[in-house]
């Protein structure tokens, strides 16, 4: 415990420092470098960012394991941001609900004793902007393969999403659908309910064989408005407690459990990903539903700002764009 309280008072020197506004972002990068060199064959980063969202820091967990596939690393990450932290859980979100698969015994003995720098982060550009950062770019083929080499979900997850398909989508031909209300707005048009209802209409027209719908949605008015509207089809969604308010996202609710609002989630991701089609609008979490099921056919429905087009939003459009060519 001791060893604990020294480690995370060391972090937290170091991090006011690195953050210090007259420390430029490329020579924070270039500390961190520095620091992981230390590690040999480890790097290890702690995502701690008080801004971006569960499935935005997984992107960016992507684009540290191409780094390190690229660099002969192995990839240890922990993730301490204070949206999803629950003090009775430990201080790594990342822990509750994934774990690092490439580890080796030796490699874990070091970090459990302490002997491994790890860098803590709040910008993926605080390690990306160094001369040391070399990565391939990324492809939604590429990041599935990622995903599947550096992270594993727990079982304790993966029974609570199989309990549910089950129950709810075995055995139907289900359409999935996501749509990101509250706050998403500052990234992406906001698109109506009566654009998102013809949407679906067109869809399930051209598609008669579907007869399931599964919902995921911040906002539990488009989840009553779909089930109301579609009423012949079985209409599904996971039941959250954590909902936004007003232009409060969910992850950003304070008074509730930190780490239900990361289950929920990702519960609504992966069950978005073992539907049979997605119409989707601008949303990680809904992107990463591709990453988890390669095989999953996605529509967008709306398009991220020119200068919000992060990926995987990114590559999706671009396959969309090229199956309306072909």
């Amino acid at each position: 415990m001791n060893q604990l309280k020294i480690y995370q008072s060391k972090l937290t020197m170091l991090r006011k420092i690195l953050r210090d506004s007259k420390v430029p972002t490329f020579l924070r990068a270039h500390i961190n470098h520095l620091q992981q060199f230390r590690n040999q064959d480890l790097f290890a980063i702690d995502i701690n960012s008080p801004t971006v969202g569960f499935f935005a820091q997984l992107c960016w967990c992507l684009h540290i394991w191409s780094h390190c596939e690229v660099n002969k690393l192995t990839p240890f990450i922990i993730s301490s941001s204070p949206d999803y932290v629950d003090k009775e859980k430990g201080g790594n979100w990342f822990n509750y609900f994934f774990y690092n698969t490439s580890l080796t015994q030796e490699q874990e003995y070091r970090i459990r004793n302490n002997e491994v720098h790890i860098s803590a982060i709040e910008t993926i550009d605080d390690i990306r902007n160094a001369k040391f950062w070399k990565y391939h770019p990324l492809t939604l083929p590429y990041a599935t393969e990622l995903q599947r080499k550096y992270m594993a979900i727990h079982p304790h997850i993966q029974e609570k999403v199989d309990k549910y398909y089950l129950a709810h989508l075995k055995d139907r031909l289900t359409l999935g659908l996501h749509y990101r209300g509250s706050d998403k707005s500052s990234e992406a048009p906001r698109i109506s309910w009566e654009v998102f209802r013809e949407k679906i209409h067109s869809y399930l027209d051209a598609h008669p064989q579907i007869n399931s719908i599964f919902v995921a949605s911040d906002e539990e008015r488009f989840k009553d408005l779909v089930g109301t509207e579609f009423s012949e089809l079985a209409v599904c969604h996971y039941h959250d407690k954590i909902k936004s308010c007003g232009n409060i996202s969910a992850h950003k609710q304070v008074n509730v459990s930190n780490y239900l609002k990361g289950e929920e989630a990702l519960m609504n991701c992966l069950l978005l990903s073992r539907c049979d089609h997605l119409l989707k609008t601008a949303s990680a979490l809904s992107g990463w539903a591709k990453i988890f099921n390669p095989e999953l056919q996605v529509t967008m429905v709306s398009s991220p700002y020119e200068k919000k087009l992060w990926f995987p939003e990114r590559e999706i459009l671009r396959q969309q764009s090229e199956l309306v060519l072909a």
